[in-house]
This record gives structure tokens, sequence and C-alpha cells, in this order.
């Protein structure tokens, strides 16, 4: 049987682990403002949804067309809020994560193992650049929610603002995967979409799928930037040989001898050369931060400051938590062991009362035997001698 101190030490020992796993969560963000549930609807009410989710369940890594080109969207993997136009690295100012950093939010449906792809996928950013994925925080105004509740892998272009859904489904979760579609919200869109890329690659447009022919448009310079970086066979952001084929037959390959498209593994130098450059990193070989970006600082630092501030705060939290607890279990001891004291000192006495009681009765008893026993012995006694005295008047 468990003491009652023992109870509630354990009842605040899971109160205080569920506020820490809260505090260190952080706050769930508002409903996302660019959620793609009218694509999807769309998607349900012409029927296609269900042929999207089964070629996604029939798909396998040794597939030669990528999982995310099988989203059903445009581009196969590309989001919109409406009719807007692709590019590679969108030139838009508003389109950039101001400093490089990107709150996220990751849902829970994510089990730990698939949490831990998707940030595994972050850190290679952190690794290699000046992006910096960090927990979203309250009052922030853009942030990525990286969901799963959605068929498919799918993102947005560039920063929307308000909350943007980053969908990494069934299949979706992996390094490669994830690092192509955080590639898509940080403002870069596929490879081949390029204005040049007609001297790298070649289009098949007779194996392509009927009403897919769009996913292979390319754009003008005018409207794409590739930061002067040559066209990159490796990037994660190109198309797979067999990109929405109809007959298992090639839809894009490589004008260059033995080179090869559609790796899913991760980022390539390239990618890495052209986010550096697009967010004024210190160089186009290396991570880190240049003062040549005028929004770096200010982010940067007060992203900084805050995060300190939180884990102050929190640590206070905790530290006062602690002490309150610590009285009070310590209340409770006290407590406790001066009822177990009067308790023994109770039965003592109880104990101590039965026991006269006990020897009180045991004396009454032999009494009463012993008074008995004489009166039999006198009465026995009487008689003998009755008989004795008959017997002698008989025989004289």
């Amino acid at each position: 049987m468990s003491r009652p101190g023992n109870t509630i030490r354990l009842g605040l020992l899971c109160w205080i682990g569920s506020l820490a796993l809260v505090l260190a969560k952080g706050p769930t963000p508002p409903p996302p403002r660019h959620h793609g549930y009218h694509k999807m609807m769309s998607l349900i009410m012409n029927n296609a949804m269900d042929g999207i989710m089964r070629a996604q369940e029939e798909w396998s890594p040794d597939d030669k067309q990528n999982i995310w080109e099988l989203s059903g969207l445009d581009e196969g993997d590309i989001m919109t809020d409406s009719e807007e136009t692709s590019r590679n690295a969108v030139r838009e100012a508003e389109s950039k994560w101001p400093g490089g950093v990107v709150p996220y939010h990751i849902s829970d449906e994510f089990d730990d193992e698939e949490q831990q792809v998707i940030k595994g996928a972050m850190e290679e950013f952190h690794e290699n650049s000046c992006i910096q994925f960090r927990p979203y925080k309250e009052g922030d105004s853009s942030w990525v929610a990286i969901k799963n509740d959605s068929p498919g892998c799918w993102s947005y272009v560039g920063r929307r603002g308000g909350g943007q859904v980053v969908n990494l489904g069934n299949r979706c979760v992996q390094h490669g995967v994830a690092a192509h579609e955080l590639l898509h919200a940080l403002g870069f869109h596929h490879q081949q979409s390029t204005h040049n890329r007609d001297k790298y690659v070649k289009i098949h447009w007779k194996n392509i799928r009927r009403g897919t022919e769009r996913n292979f448009k390319r754009y003008p310079s005018s409207r794409v930037q590739d930061f002067n970086v040559p066209y990159d066979y490796e990037s994660v952001m190109h198309y797979s040989s067999h990109a929405f084929s109809k007959n298992g037959k090639p839809t894009i390959t490589p004008k260059e001898e033995g080179a090869f498209i559609g790796q899913r593994s991760r980022m390539s130098d390239k990618d890495l050369q052209k986010l550096k450059l697009m967010y004024g990193c210190e160089s186009s070989t290396g991570g880190g931060i240049t003062t040549e970006n005028p929004d770096y600082d200010d982010h940067y630092r007060n992203d900084n400051f805050w995060s300190f501030h939180f884990s102050v705060q929190v640590s206070v939290i905790l530290i006062w938590i602690s002490v309150q607890v610590s009285v009070i279990l310590i209340w409770i001891s006290v407590q406790v062991a001066v009822i177990l004291v009067y308790i023994s000192f109770q039965v003592s006495v109880i104990l101590i009362w039965i026991s006269v009681q006990v020897s009180i009765i045991l004396v009454r008893i032999s009494v009463q035997v012993s008074v008995i026993l004489i009166l039999i012995s006198v009465q026995v006694s009487v008689i003998l001698i009755w008989i004795s005295v008959q017997v002698s008047v008989i025989l004289i």
C-alpha cells in the first residue's frame, strides 16, 4: 500500500514534468493563413486525390520519379493561393525571410523519429549557410507550419506572411525531400525552370503525361534569378529523368554525357551557393552571415535576445517551482512524521491499557477459582468426617 506522501510527490513530479514539457515546446501558432485547403478541395472535386494517394502509396525509393513529383500540384509540389508566376529564385524582396531567420512549428502529428529527420534537414541549412530555422514565438508575423494532414509533399515558394504550410505527407519525411520543400519556402523553384535550361537538358514532350506539360515551362531571365551560378544537374531541386512520364520513358535528359539528375539525398554545392548569394551570406563558398545583409543584425540579434530572455525566464520559473515543491515536500514529510509518532503513542497507550485489563481479569479469575476450590475441599472434608462417624457407630 503506497504512502500518502509518495502519492503527493508523484503527482507533483508529473505536474512539474508536464509544465516543463509545455515550456520546452513553446507556444502553438494560430492557424496559418496560407494552408492550401482550397487546392486540396479542388483535387478532391476533380476526382484526382485518389490517384495521387495511390501513386504515393505505390512509390518506392527505387522509382525513377521523385515522390514530390506525384503531389498533383503546379510543377508537382508547388502550392499556390491563386494563379501565380513560378520562378527559380523568386526576385521580390518580400519573398525573402528577413535576416534569413525562419520561424517554424512542427506538428505533433509527426512522431519523434520523423521530427528528427525534419530537424536534420534544417541542420544542413544551419551548417552550410546563414539560414536559421528557429521555433515559432508569439508575435512572429511569418512562420512555416510543417504539417502532414494532407496528401503529398508540397510548399509555397518564398515567404508569404501570416504563416504558410510545408506539407510532408505519407512517405515524404525524408532528409532530401524536407530540404527540397524548405528550399521552396526560402524562395527557390525547380532548377529546370530556368531561362537557359534548354542548353543543358532536353525535354521529351512526347513522353509527358497529358495535362502536365505546363510543369516543364521555363521562364525568362527577367523573371528568374540564378545568381550567375552555372546550371546544376546535381541540384536537389531538379526534376528526375522520368518526371510526369506517361509511358515509362524519360521526359527530361541531360545533354552533358554522364550527368545524373533527380538526386534526392541532400542539397548540392550549387544549391547552397545560390542560397547564400540570395540571402547575402558571407561568401558563395562558406557559411556564416555578412554585414552586407542589412536585415540580419536587427533580426538575428533580436532573436538571440528573446531566446536568451525566454531561457532565463524558464530557468527562473523552474527554480521557483523546485523551491516551492521542496518546501511542500518537507512540510508533508514533517506532518507525516508527527502523525506517525502520535499514532505510535496512541497504540502504545492502548496496548498498555489492554495488558492491565487482562491482568486484572486474570487475577480475578484466579481468586474466584481459588475460593471455589477451597469451598469444595471443605465440603469434601465434612462429608468424609460424617461418613467416618457413621461407620464407627455401626461397628460399635
